[in-house]
Order: structure tokens, then C-alpha cells, then sequence
């Protein structure tokens, strides 16, 4: 379910950046509140919010992933992790990350807060402190390769590990259109890629929750 496309980011890899510009939009209070009898009618197993902006910028989702889990029914998070203080209400997060210090935080999302990488460390370590009490409660990190980060992609599998999550995702941007990158699709895919493949083996081999998805940089 995508809640919303609200995004406090302006990243330059942004595949909806277009549609937020002519077509704002959330999901409204009563198609929310809809979600949870529809999956339970349809049998549904999981729920995962995501989207083209940051989901808890609907500010009807949280109320949703509870009454989900009164239910019996998984609920998942794709996130940025800025507004995500609270880390019960869902039993799966991820956090779209991609960078390992403050500096390169900022080129690649420009995010309208200042406080944004710090405050993002401080929800992925209450994240981290709740898994501790709570095993049955999946996290991870996820870094998409542009031609910008793509040199951090080792150092952010190595930073992740004080978080101790159960994955580190590593998959590219997709570029290829013509209001984005096209040229920085291709070098992503004939240039990057084939360097990235020895810092994989290096950082699989090292971490057993790294994992780089090639499969992604061939289209």
C-alpha cells in the first residue's frame, strides 16, 4: 500500500519526483481504515506500507498497521526512518538509508530537515533496542547505488553492523528515463556493476546479512 507520496526528501534518483509535483496526494482516513477488513476478507498475510514518499506522512498509517496487528495480520515499513520514533506497530521495517556519514546523507536525499541523518541514527538504534526484547521483529538497511554513493557501498555494510539488522539490502537507482539520469543508468550498469561485484564478495563473505542484488543492475 503506498499511503501516501508526501516526501520531506528531494532526491535526485526520485522516480516519482515528476508525479509530486502535478499530483499530490494521500490515501484518505476512511481508504485506511478500509485496509484491514479488506485483508482479512481476502486472507491476506501481510501489509507492507511503502510508496513514492515516506508513508507516515499519512497520518492515518500507524492507527491502520495497529488495527492490522489486533488481527493477526504482518505489517511491514519501507521507510526513510525521519518520522519513525515508534517502532511496535510494525513487525517488518526498512530503512532507505543509502549513505554513511552526514555529508553524503545530504547530496544524495537534500533533505528539507537539517537534523535528518542524526535523527534517522537515533530511530534505526530504537529500532535496533526494540528487536532485542522482541525476536519475532524483522529490520534492515537498504543503500541504492547511484554514480554518486556507489564508492560507500562496502563502508555502509561495515557502518550497518552497529545496528546488528537482519539484512543490509544493496540494489541500484533506476535511472533510465529520460527525466531523470539515462547516462547514469548506463554507467551504473557497465561501469559500477562490474566493480561493485568484488566489493560484494568481500562484504557477503564478511557479513552473513549483506546481500547485493546484481539481478537488478541487469535490468
Amino acid at each position: 500500500v503506498y499511503p501516501s507520496n508526501a516526501c520531506g526528501y528531494h532526491c535526485s534518483h526520485c522516480i516519482m519526483a515528476k508525479e509530486k509535483e502535478w499530483h499530490k496526494a494521500s490515501l484518505s482516513k476512511n481508504a485506511m481504515e478500509r485496509i484491514p477488513e479488506d485483508a482479512k476478507r481476502h486472507r491476506i498475510k501481510t501489509v507492507i506500507f511503502s510508496g513514492g514518499g515516506d508513508p507516515l506522512l499519512n497520518f492515518h498509517t500507524v492507527d491502520t498497521a495497529r488495527a492490522l496487528q489486533r488481527i493477526g495480520i504482518g505489517v511491514g515499513l519501507n521507510n526513510q526512518g525521519y518520522f519513525l520514533d515508534d517502532p511496535t506497530p510494525f513487525d517488518f521495517i526498512r530503512f532507505s538509508v543509502d549513505a554513511v556519514s552526514k555529508e553524503m546523507y545530504g547530496i544524495i536525499h537534500q533533505p528539507s530537515q537539517k537534523d535528518a541523518w542524526e535523527r534517522v541514527n537515533r530511530n534505526i538504534e530504537t529500532s535496533a533496542r526494540y528487536k532485542r526484547h522482541n525476536p519475532k521483529f524483522e529490520f534492515g538497511l537498504a543503500f541504492l547505488v547511484t554514480p554518486v554513493n556507489w564508492m560507500e557501498a562496502y563502508e555502509f555494510c561495515r557502518w550497518g553492523q552497529r545496528f546488528q539488522p537482519d539484512f543490509i539490502h544493496v540494489r541500484p537507482a533506476f535511472l533510465d528515463t529520460d527525466y531523470l539520469d539515462p547516462e547514469g543508468g548506463r554507467r551504473l550498469k557497465n561501469e559500477v556493476a562490474p566493480k561493485l561485484r568484488e566489493v560484494a564478495g568481500k562484504a557477503e563473505k564478511e557479513f552473513p546479512n549483506v546481500y547485493f542484488r546484481f539481478d537488478k543492475f541487469e535490468g
